[in-house]
């Protein structure tokens, strides 16, 4: 339009052009108004089917690919619709990246995402991005998350659509080993071990392998012509050779992921972390324990980490009673399940947790830690003292070890035995009576033993010693106690021998064959209380403030199921009512 033409233009909207233009390799059309020539005197506005972005004018209906609220590209940066100067990318809107290699900040939204055949996007270290909606990647590399030893990029998406791949880095320690995940679908084995060069080679050989449920065993080491697929929420074992990321290609996954397990041999599985995120691993809410403890063994509910640097048996146990827990991209870990099925992993367990620490908080619980050490190797077991736990078995509050029958191993049994041996223990503070609690200890090369024992935030009226059984000797328990020396035979292996004794200050020792007359504990949508009452008992479950909500009268045996199934994640109070005798049992009810 020339200045004569535009002088022309009165007080009343008129058209006087029209502009369309297709998008040509990703680049918008510019549109500049020279507010000179109007002289202040005419104004401009722009039709109801075009869009304006800040000097940007497309008009929609040619553009119909391109996500109108807010696009990125390398000749003019971030536009948004309205022309509002630098848009707040932390406010979900539908985005578009047309072209250029783009890398992400902390904390961007968006409500789609589509990363157009031109551009890429680099999620670096400490950068996160949560897709309310569609994340549409159209470029064949679009996507890349970055990790290195101060954390990792994050990513959480609803849906995933596009022909594009993800490349998506976990880095490692060097020369340990690890239990990965895969966070990505489509990836060759032989393919993962070509691009990713620090997994080292021995005789043919590379360090990585897959675990043998039904062997119970890893199995043989892969050669890098080693077939079969990685698929999202599948478990490995690796190693690298020195500290650096290794990286997944691959379609990423979203929305719930069901990875199958065996409960062949001793029912162990190697799974993991299935999505770009970090994940909740012991929240009771929403927490990868919580959604799956039916499929788990009631004894071992809890995750097993492989950790190299932690200071006893290297497998790191998270359950309820530990530290909160997050799971990171690519972690994975070993759960035993009781019955063949699959495990579950559901969008509301993800998280952002860019940093690479894997613990979020602290828990400060009375608890006693005891440690048997010999020639440089260590194990160890933990009592933890909580008001929830029962004397019998807490499922998700005790764990089972891992590995019962290694040579060299240091346990717990329940104080109502139920013939496992326990990593982690659970139980409330011994009132007016005494507690006795088995120790297993297995050490099949015999010679000498250092055993000792720590106290952590316990009342300081609660005295503890361990009384060996063998030669009626017994030493307390002290948090600046050295330990105990004690001479093994070869092969030895006992769960009688040794015996924790806890005991309020004016309490006598409890006689080491006592066994409290009752314990309560939750499986498989049931309470199951295990105890002698008459026939004239009463039961009643309320909640913690009190309010009755079932109450039935148990039959003849020793053994009463009460169903729970209708009861809601959440601690409750058993009660006992039988003639003039009166119990209260508080416990957990954790539901899928």
């Amino acid at each position: 339009a020339n200045d004569g033409y535009l002088n022309k233009i009165n007080s009343s909207w008129q058209r006087i052009m029209t502009i369309r233009a297709p998008l040509i390799s990703g680049q918008p059309v510019n549109l500049t108004w020279d507010q000179s020539k109007m002289a202040n005197q005419q104004y401009c506005q722009i039709g109801s089917n075009a869009l304006l972005f800040s000097r940007v004018v497309l008009e929609d209906v040619f553009f119909s690919d391109l996500y109108p609220e807010r696009f990125y590209t390398t000749d003019n940066g971030w536009q948004e619709s309205g022309g509002n100067g630098v848009p707040d990318l932390s406010v979900p809107k539908l985005t578009s990246i047309l072209n250029g290699n783009l890398n992400a900040g902390a904390n961007w939204a968006a409500t789609a995402l589509r990363l157009h055949p031109e551009a890429t996007l680099t999620l670096p270290p400490g950068s996160a991005i949560t897709v309310t909606g569609e994340l549409d990647i159209q470029n064949r590399e679009g996507l890349t998350i970055q990790s290195d030893a101060t954390g990792t990029g994050s990513l959480i998406a609803s849906s995933v659509a596009g022909a594009g791949f993800a490349n998506i880095q976990r880095y490692m320690t060097g020369d340990a080993w690890h239990l990965i995940a895969s966070p990505v679908s489509g990836q060759t084995v032989s393919g993962f071990l070509a691009s990713n060069t620090l997994i080292p080679e021995k005789e043919g050989a590379r360090g990585f392998t897959t675990y043998n449920t039904s062997e119970n065993a890893w199995n043989p080491m892969f050669s890098s012509f080693e077939t079969g697929n990685l698929n999202a929420g599948t478990g490995f074992l690796a190693r690298t050779s020195i500290d650096g990321p290794i990286g997944f290609t691959g379609q990423i996954a979203t929305g719930d992921q069901l990875i199958p397990v065996s409960d062949e041999g001793s029912g162990w599985n190697l799974v993991g972390n299935p999505y770009t995120s970090a994940i909740l691993s012991n929240d009771l809410g929403n927490g990868f324990l919580s959604q799956n403890n039916q499929m788990l063994d009631p004894s071992y509910v809890a995750l097993y980490v492989w950790d190299e640097s932690y200071s006893t048996s290297g497998y790191r146990v998270i359950n309820y009673l530990t530290d909160p827990d997050l799971a990171c991209i690519g972690q994975g870990f070993l759960v035993k399940v009781n019955e063949p099925g699959s495990i579950g992993f559901n969008p509301s367990m993800q998280v952002h947790q860019p940093a690479a620490h894997h613990k979020s908080a602290t828990t400060e619980r009375p608890s006693i830690g005891l440690t048997i050490k010999q020639d440089g190797s260590q194990a160890s077991t933990e009592i933890v003292f909580t008001a929830q736990a029962t004397h019998g078995l807490d499922p998700g509050f005790d764990a089972g070890l891992l590995q019962p029958d290694s040579g060299f191993s240091l346990c717990t049994r329940l104080v109502v035995d139920n013939g496992k041996d326990f990593a982690i223990q659970a139980l409330p503070l011994p009132d007016d009576l005494p507690l006795a609690i088995p120790l297993g200890l297995t050490c099949k090369s015999g010679g000498e033993v250092l055993l000792s024992a720590t106290m952590n935030h316990m009342p300081s009226h609660i005295k503890a010693e361990i009384l060996d059984r063998q030669t009626n000797a017994s030493f307390p328990v002290q948090s600046d106690q050295q330990g105990v020396s004690l001479l093994l035979n070869s092969s030895t292996s006992f769960t009688d021998r040794f015996i924790l004794v806890l005991a309020p200050q004016t309490t006598a020792t409890m006689p080491l064959d006592r066994k409290p007359d009752f314990s309560v504990y939750q499986s498989h949508g049931e309470m199951v209380l295990e105890g002698q009452v008459s026939s004239d008992a009463t039961i009643r479950i309320t909640d913690l403030q009190g309010r009755m909500i079932s109450e039935f009268r148990p039959g003849p045996g020793n053994s009463h199921r009460i169903p729970s199934g209708q009861l809601k994640t959440g601690i409750y109070l058993l009660q006992i009512r039988d003639h003039d005798q009166f119990k209260s049992f508080k416990i957990p009810v954790l539901k899928k």
